[in-house]
C-alpha cells in the first residue's frame, strides 16, 4: 500500500508539472512568435511608408541601424501586343532586412533587368531572357520569385509583383511628382519601440511609421485574444496542478496515519515523525519535476516547429529559462499544501494519541 500510494503521488506530481510547463511554454511560444512574425510580416523591425523619399535622421545613421529602401506602384507591362497590370517593387541590395526573397537563380537583379513573380510568367509563357515593356523602356527577365515574406502589400494578392532595381528608378520613366506610388524604407534595430518613437518626431508628417504589431493587423488580434485564452487557461491550470497535488497529498497522508500514531506511542520524536512524512514527499517532488519536464520538453519543441513550419519565423525558445520558472512555480504549490497537510496530521495527531 505504501508503494501504491507513493506511485500515486508521483503520477499526480507528474501531471502537476506538465500542466504548469505546457501552459506556460506555449502562450510563451505565441508571443515570441508574434513578434517575430509582425517584424517578418513588414520586412524589418519598423517600416516609413511615405509618398514622397525623404532624407532619413542623421542621429539613426550614426547609431547604425541597418536601412533598406523600397519603392512599390501599380503600372502596365507590355508584352508584345497583350498589356497587364502589374505590382511594381523597386528593390535596393539590402532588402529584405527580415524574412526571405526566394528567387532563382539566386544573386542580385542585374542592371536593365527584372525579376517576376513565377506563377505570373508560367501564365503568360516568360522564361530566363525573355524581354518585357515596362515604363520608357525594355527589360530582361533575370530571375523568377517564388515567395515573399513581407506582406505590407500582399504577394499573390492585386496584381502580380515585378522587381526592379532601386537605383535604376530613375530609367524606368514612371516616377515623378505627380506618380502614385509608396516609398518604403526598412530598419532593423534591437529596440524597435524607441526607434519608431524617433522616426515620427523627426520625419514629415506625411509619414507613416509601421511598427510589426500595426502592420499584422486582424492577425495580431487573433494571436492576441489566443494568447489571453492561454494565459487564463494557464491561470487554471495551475488550480488543476494543485488539486492533482492536493488529492495525492490527502491520499499519502491518509495511508501514513498509522505509522505516524505507532510512532508516537513508541516515543519517537516530532522532528523524525516530520522527517518519516516529509522526506518520501520532497524526493517525489523532485522526481515528478524530473519525469514532467522530459514529457514536456518534446511537446514544446513539437510545437515550436509546427510554428515554425506554418509561419515564415523561427521560434527558439529559452527551455532552460521556462523549466526554471514552472520549478519555481510547482515547488511553491507543492511546499506550500505539504506544510498545510503536515500542520493538520500533527494537529489531529497531539489531540488523537
Amino acid at each position: 500500500m505504501r508503494w501504491q500510494s507513493l506511485w500515486q503521488m508521483l503520477s499526480a506530481f507528474t501531471l502537476s508539472f506538465v500542466l504548469v510547463l505546457l501552459l506556460d511554454g506555449i502562450p510563451s511560444q505565441l508571443i515570441d512568435m508574434k513578434r517575430l512574425y509582425g517584424s517578418v510580416w513588414v520586412g524589418a523591425d519598423v517600416v516609413v511608408k511615405q509618398p514622397q523619399a525623404s532624407d532619413l535622421p542623421q542621429q539613426i545613421l550614426d547609431e547604425g541601424t541597418a536601412v533598406s529602401r523600397s519603392i512599390k506602384m501599380s503600372t502596365m507591362m507590355l508584352l508584345q501586343d497583350d498589356t497587364y497590370l502589374i505590382h511594381l517593387q523597386l528593390i535596393d541590395d539590402q532588402y529584405p532586412l527580415l524574412g526571405r526573397l526566394a528567387v532563382y537563380p539566386n544573386g542580385l537583379i542585374p542592371p536593365g533587368s527584372v525579376w517576376m513573380a513565377e506563377e505570373f510568367a508560367q501564365q503568360i509563357g516568360l522564361s530566363l531572357g525573355d524581354q518585357v515593356f515596362i515604363g520608357d523602356k525594355s527589360w530582361t527577365i533575370a530571375g523568377f520569385v517564388t515567395h515573399q515574406d513581407e506582406q505590407v502589400l500582399d504577394f499573390k494578392a492585386f496584381s502580380p509583383s515585378v522587381f526592379m532595381r532601386y537605383d535604376q528608378a530613375a530609367d524606368v520613366g514612371l516616377i515623378s511628382d505627380i506618380s502614385r506610388l509608396n516609398h518604403y524604407t526598412y530598419f532593423s534595430s534591437q529596440d524597435s519601440s524607441v526607434l519608431a518613437q524617433q522616426l515620427r518626431e523627426q520625419l514629415p508628417k506625411d509619414a507613416r511609421v509601421i511598427e510589426p504589431s500595426e502592420s499584422l493587423g486582424r492577425i495580431e488580434r487573433l494571436l492576441s485574444q489566443v494568447v489571453n485564452v492561454l494565459w487564463i487557461s494557464r491561470l487554471l491550470g495551475y488550480v488543476m496542478a494543485g488539486f492533482l497535488m492536493h488529492l495525492a497529498l490527502e491520499h499519502y497522508h491518509h495511508h501514513r496515519a498509522r505509522d505516524i500514531g505507532i510512532l508516537m506511542a513508541l516515543g519517537v520524536g516530532r522532528s523524525r515523525r516530520i522527517g518519516y512524512l516529509c522526506w518520501p514527499i520532497v524526493y517525489t517532488l523532485f522526481l515528478g519535476m524530473i519525469v514532467g519536464a522530459g514529457v514536456c520538453v518534446p511537446l514544446i519543441k513539437g510545437f515550436a516547429v509546427l510554428l515554425n513550419q506554418n509561419f515564415p519565423v523561427e521560434v527558439v525558445l529559452p527551455l532552460w529559462s521556462l523549466i526554471q520558472r514552472a520549478c519555481w512555480v510547482f515547488t511553491a504549490i507543492g511546499d506550500t499544501l505539504m506544510l498545510l497537510h503536515l500542520s493538520s496530521m500533527l494537529t489531529v495527531q497531539r489531540y488523537c494519541y
